[in-house]
């Protein structure tokens, strides 16, 4: 019949040359996708090959100077750097340098012991130890200075008169020593001044019936403020219940005293 052309190989379906869709006819309603074949792979990774055959780039001489710049910019830099760490470490040394100790001062100890057992109305006894420092004097050449303090503990029992009967007062104080005073090299002799003071008193007990309404705060013992000599090492100066002497004394440099050099 004219105008009507058999298709044999086909069957319910159409294709359009056009493009590679494949609809089917019969009313499915679903479409397939074919996927064109892989080409071939040119050999190098997102790139196809050149037509004359050869792979890669040329170098280029003008990349290989810049990079050469760069490194030896970056040498540079950590040679700048390792200077910079030496003479960083060469000023540590410096501030850290040990002080040097100077040997114009000296030293000594004052000792000091006492006892009331000549008095009537007062118990008391015991020992102490001043550390005494030398040091130059500013103004004179051949003369220095003694000084030093220490604090300590003084019990003392004294008696009151209660209806004609002694009653016993005990009391506690926290005293403290002061001395001063100057060494001459010329004479090798030592002038010092102790002064002894109450910083605070307690009373410890009262065996009294009454109440007298004493201050007891100066009833301590104490040596007079007169000036000591010393001539020796371990030479002992009395002062009213104290006895005083010199020992472990380290002479400054330069002065030379044999009798205080044991």
């Amino acid at each position: 019949m004219p105008g009507y052309m058999k298709h044999g190989d086909v069957a319910g379906e159409s294709q359009d040359a056009s493009h590679d869709n494949w609809t089917e006819l019969n009313g499915g309603g679903s479409s397939q996708i074919q996927k064109p074949a892989a080409e071939p792979d040119s050999g190098l990774d997102g790139s196809s090959g050149s037509s004359g055959g050869s792979k890669g780039s040329p170098v280029n001489p003008a990349t290989m100077v810049i990079v050469g710049m760069m490194l030896f910019a970056l040498a540079a830099v950590a040679v700048l750097a390792n200077r910079n760490k030496g003479s960083d470490a060469t000023q540590e040394e410096i501030v850290f340098e040990p002080e040097e100790v100077s040997l114009d001062e000296g030293s000594a100890t004052l000792n000091a012991s006492y006892s009331t057992e000549e008095s009537d109305f007062f118990d008391s006894a015991g020992e102490d130890e001043i550390k005494l420092t030398i040091t130059p004097n500013k103004d004179r050449e051949n003369l220095y200075d003694v000084d030093g303090t220490s604090k300590s503990v003084q019990k003392v029992r004294t008696y009151a008169m209660d209806q004609g009967v002694l009653c016993p007062i005990d009391l506690q104080h926290d005293v403290e020593y002061v001395v001063s005073g100057t060494l001459s090299s010329e004479s090798c002799r030592f002038f010092i001044t102790v002064t002894l003071r109450s910083e605070s008193s307690e009373l410890l007990a009262y065996g009294c019936s009454v109440d007298l309404g004493l201050d007891f705060s100066p009833l301590y013992v104490a040596p007079r403020t007169d000036e000591l000599q010393f001539i020796k090492e371990l030479e002992k100066k009395k002062s009213e219940s104290f006895t005083f002497y010199l020992s472990d004394v380290n002479l400054p440099r330069g002065v030379n005293c044999p009798s205080f050099i044991q």
